[in-house]
């Protein structure tokens, strides 16, 4: 059987005890955690870039997506870390309810709180191991029955995203900006 992957999306520099403690209960229980790349100390300009590629992807390898959101709040860079995962059938677990930051937009407020229902919600700050252990291990794919048009709508707002990405480092590179021939 092959060990469970997961990783935890967080605001960035997030780094706080319980989101350590939590990481490292999640190792005990033989479950890989993929780790975010500290982007802060690095001097590429593709550093964002190839943390968010290395981030997605092992949302879509991943057994489960964990969202730390201690304080209730969903913003849009959590929000779209959720959409991906109900895109890719991943079970979802959220540390507390949603509180949708003002910058989510409707369209993904609407979808994630249409499935709320099929995700789960535990305090994993005050879980015990035994706790952590049945919560996750009972946790299977989730088929979240996304239209054709919520898929279509996902899968282009997570390539703008990377393309806001490219064309940061290309500007921090100084290399011309990707324009479009009109004629």
């Amino acid at each position: 059987m092959q060990r469970p992957l997961t990783q935890i999306g967080s605001q960035p520099h997030t780094r706080k005890s319980s989101l350590i403690a939590c990481t490292s209960q999640l190792h005990e229980l033989d479950i890989a955690v993929t780790d975010p790349i500290d982007i802060s100390t690095s001097s590429s300009p593709w550093a964002a870039y190839e943390s968010e590629l290395h981030f997605y992807d092992s949302i879509s390898r991943s057994s489960f997506h964990i969202v730390w959101n201690e304080d209730g709040e969903i913003t849009a860079a959590l929000a779209l870390q959720i959409l991906h995962a109900m895109a890719k059938s991943k079970p979802i677990v959220l540390v507390k309810k949603p509180i949708f930051h003002p910058e989510v937009d409707a369209f993904t407020r609407e979808v994630i709180v249409a499935h709320i229902k099929d995700m789960t919600i535990a305090n994993l700050p005050k879980l015990e191991a035994a706790e952590l252990n049945f919560i996750l291990k009972n946790l299977s794919q989730q088929d979240y029955s996304l239209s054709a048009h919520e898929l279509t709508l996902i899968s282009s707002r997570v390539k703008a995203s990377f393309r806001r990405l490219l064309e940061q480092a290309k500007s921090e590179l100084g290399a011309p900006h990707l324009e479009y021939a009109t004629k």
